[in-house]
This record gives structure tokens, sequence and C-alpha cells, in this order.
């Protein structure tokens, strides 16, 4: 089985939209401590980096405009959705950012750039 056969759709919250690029950021949380008179540093490892996923991608058809308000209500909902990311499955994410581009000379789609975040669970009990 290959990548292709893995690969999926796209959505946030249901709202579909096609792909161009993602990419995603991960690693460790640091801190580094410096002492006076010392030539190398003491690296503090605090645990696993929130991770991000970036996509850049578009909506397009004759009714690109109410699918691009969609997206618009869906990234502005508050708490976690399900964002189905083409090379990584389901994942439940909140939306930081979405960027929307359109042109008169391009009509029928628009531009999307989105950031999301990895949702996590609460750690700490709720009242």
């Amino acid at each position: 089985m290959s990548w292709k056969d893995r690969y999926q759709p796209a959505s946030f919250r249901g709202v579909a939209f096609h792909v161009d690029d993602a990419s995603n950021d991960y690693g460790r949380r640091t801190v580094v401590h410096e002492f006076a008179q010392k030539d190398t540093p003491k690296t503090e490892d605090t645990g696993r980096k929130t991770r991000e996923f970036s996509i850049s991608g578009y909506i397009l058809g004759t009714d690109y405009d109410t699918d691009r308000d969609k997206l618009q209500e869906a990234c502005e909902t508050p708490g976690a959705g399900l964002l189905v990311h083409p090379y990584k499955g389901e994942i439940r994410v909140v939306c930081q950012g979405l960027s929307i581009s359109e042109s008169s000379g391009e009509g029928g789609i628009c531009k999307v750039s989105m950031k999301f975040i990895e949702a996590g669970d609460d750690a700490f009990p709720q009242v």
C-alpha cells in the first residue's frame, strides 16, 4: 500500500478543501541554562512540543464562496474540531489562523492558508 492509497481528501469540521502543500512542526521543548565561567550549557528537556500543522490550498467551483464562508465559520468556532489531514489522517485540532485570498481575474476560486495546533486533553480536573 503506497502513500497515494493512504492519501485522504482534506476537510476541517466537515468543510472540504483541496491541498497544494502541507507542513508540520514537531520537536521537544527545552530550557537552556547558561552559567558564568562555564563554556557549555545545561539543556533541560521539558516535554514534547505542541504539534503544528500548516496547510495551503484552495476551494473552487461555482459555489466556492459559500464553502469559503463555511470554512471561515469552522475556523472561528471555539474549541477543537476534526481535521482530516491529507497525509496524516484524522487529528483533533484548534484552528489558530485562516488566511483567504481571492482575485477577480481568477473567478470561482479562493486560496487558503491555515494553521492548526493539536488540541490535546485537559490535564487538570474541572470543578
